[in-house]
């Protein structure tokens, strides 16, 4: 199991389709993970942030928490976008604060990384910036 299932398992209420998304007849136990499409640099980044929306979900309603799940994952412009079909303001901070830290972490291997260009925008370190041809930092 990769860390993306891995995070579906230690959190199902935000990375599962909630039951009430299933289809008529359709098995109750049958979940729809969520696309996580980022590489693994940003493993860190997410897992705090789920850690943190988990810590943050005890202050919330069971019937307000069974409408809150993770839409989507990905890159866009070279930085996380964390999409949730709803949450509190102290989440959405927490996102936003996950978001703006993505633009100094490699997306490729976690280190210290800034925004590049070279067709698309991403956020690399000079090592993965060089190797994926994006402009980087001669040493």
């Amino acid at each position: 199991m990769n860390w993306k299932e891995l995070l579906a398992t230690k959190y199902p209420w935000l990375f599962n389709s909630p039951p009430w998304r299933l289809k008529e007849g359709e098995d109750e136990n049958k979940r729809y993970p969520v696309c996580i499409d980022v590489d693994d640099g940003w493993k860190s980044l997410i897992e705090d942030l789920a850690r943190g929306l988990d810590d943050l979900s005890l202050k919330v309603s069971p019937e307000d928490l069974n409408m809150m799940y993770v839409v989507q994952i990905k890159e866009k412009f070279g930085g996380l976008r964390f999409y949730m079909s709803s949450c509190t303001e102290e989440m959405y901070d927490l996102i936003a604060q996950a978001e703006n830290d993505s633009y100094s972490i490699c997306e490729k291997c976690g280190k210290s990384g800034k925004n590049r260009t070279g067709g698309w925008y991403k956020t690399l370190c000079d090592e993965h910036a060089r190797e994926l041809g994006y402009e980087y930092d001669e040493d």
